[in-house]
């Protein structure tokens, strides 16, 4: 399941790799969405994939890394580097929501399916 604050007021503001920044709803991962679209700079008009295509069409949302029921392994979250979830850097999934990871440039294959959360430490 999804985990985060759902429906709450505000922004969270995103920092890319090449410093360029996007505003994201507060509630940014609470729920399967897809986040990116038009938020994203690759995702707004004239970017690439652009708007409604690749993985800004995707939804995804925040997980628990331990919740061993998620078939594919799910990735650390580079847009919210500092936050926590009972003290545990925060994941992502595409699966969770039903949808295709087009984002990460490779699926890393640590642990067994249905049990990705053994062996990860101080990550």
């Amino acid at each position: 399941p999804c985990i985060g604050f759902d429906n709450i007021k505000g922004e969270t503001i995103v920092k890319f790799e090449d410093k360029v920044q996007a505003s994201y709803p507060a509630d940014l991962g609470a729920r399967c969405e897809a986040w990116d679209d038009d938020r994203n700079p690759s995702c707004k008009e004239g970017g690439e994939p652009g708007i409604g295509k690749g993985f800004c069409a995707q939804t995804w949302c925040y997980v628990d890394a331990c919740n061993c029921d998620i078939p594919t392994m799910p990735k650390v979250a580079s847009y919210v580097p500092d936050a926590r979830f009972q003290g545990k850097p925060v994941f992502y999934s595409y699966t969770t929501c039903g949808s295709k990871d087009m984002w990460a440039d490779e699926v890393p294959a640590i642990g067994s399916p249905k049990c990705r959360c053994i062996g990860f430490d101080n990550i």
